[in-house]
């Protein structure tokens, strides 16, 4: 949900703050401090050191954010900070006034009605407000068919790799646990492989020997390299 908030507020500080002495006008959502970036305060006086001096006053200043929350309810607080005073009369005065907060909702389709857009949304078809993605590859780890991709692979819609030779675990890269899995269905020259192991016949000789290594090396990447779909030659 698309929210703004405006929110008008007046600092006032005593004149007397040492240089080490500061006020500031404060808003937070949700236990984040919003403020004027880079900032995280809504307005803020510090001391110069000198003794006695006049009040200083920010005036009625007006704020504007705009900011992206999930569906739901969420706190919004304003009030203020004072670091010290070394003083009784060191103190600060804040104001505010006329805080309006407008949500944005949009008329686009949320099909599965976890208040994310299905064109913003990582994962469309399940509820996950959160938009969790452990691998980090766009799919959301609802909808993810390939949960271990490695980063910097291309992925399908269901997050998974392109089919890649010797990718045994179908995590993008060929690295040295597909090779254990190579090593466990090597059945030599003439030797018929066993079982599951026709994905390692890549001449299609009904074994799996040194040609089929060959194969297998010249895709190799490396642990957390995305390997080339088209390695083979």
């Amino acid at each position: 949900v698309s929210v703004e908030i405006e929110v008008a507020c007046r600092l006032i500080a005593n004149g007397g703050y040492e240089a080490d002495e500061y006020g500031e006008a404060l808003m937070s959502i949700d236990n984040t401090l919003i403020g004027v970036a880079p900032n995280d305060y809504l307005a803020r006086f510090g001391g110069d050191g000198n003794t006695p001096a006049e009040d200083m006053d920010s005036g009625w200043v007006s704020r504007v954010f705009s900011l992206s929350l999930s569906a739901g309810s969420h706190e919004l607080v304003v009030g203020g900070f004072n670091n010290k005073g070394t003083a009784s009369t060191e103190i600060t005065q804040i104001y505010f006034d006329n805080i309006r907060v407008t949500a944005f909702y949009s008329t686009a389709p949320d099909t599965d009605t976890d208040g994310i857009i299905d064109s913003c949304d990582n994962c469309p078809a399940a509820p996950n407000a959160g938009q969790e993605d452990d691998d980090d590859d766009s799919v959301g780890n609802d909808c993810d068919l390939c949960a271990d991709t490695v980063p910097g692979a291309t992925v399908d819609a269901g997050g998974c790799p392109p089919i890649i030779p010797g990718d045994a675990d179908r995590d993008g890269d060929v690295d040295s646990q597909d090779c254990a899995a190579f090593e466990a269905c090597a059945s030599g020259p003439a030797v018929p492989y066993a079982g599951q192991c026709g994905n390692w016949d890549f001449d299609l000789d009904t074994d799996v020997d040194l040609y089929d290594f060959a194969v297998f090396q010249r895709c190799f990447s490396g642990a957390d390299l995305p390997a080339d779909p088209d390695c083979a030659g």
